[in-house]
């Protein structure tokens, strides 16, 4: 059984980059942590991990976030409209966390 989320290992970036196929090796048994000045920046997990943690997850996320699948050609007026309303604005696209 994989360790607890704490107690996965934390690798620095720059020890992944000269111990490649050490942490690949490691990340087979449990996920390895990757950091960046002491923060975690990157997970590396085996592939079958990976895809276990998406089909267990699925549902639970959708159940929790009260998500609905539907088909685009189903859509109310009122939901194309919610969906038109819930694009992110351009200052709020500026503003992405993921680009720092």
């Amino acid at each position: 059984m994989p360790a607890a989320p704490s107690e996965h290992p934390r690798i620095p970036i720059t020890r992944f980059h000269s111990d490649v196929e050490e942490c690949l090796e490691l990340a087979k048994t449990q996920p390895v942590i990757l950091t960046s000045q002491g923060r975690e920046r990157y997970v590396i997990a085996d592939r079958d991990y990976f895809r276990h943690l998406e089909r267990a997850t699925h549902k639970m996320i959708a159940a929790q976030m009260n998500i609905e699948a539907v088909a685009s050609f189903n859509l109310t007026a009122a939901d194309k409209e919610a969906f038109a309303h819930a694009r992110p604005s351009i200052s709020e696209l500026a503003k992405d966390r993921w680009k720092d």
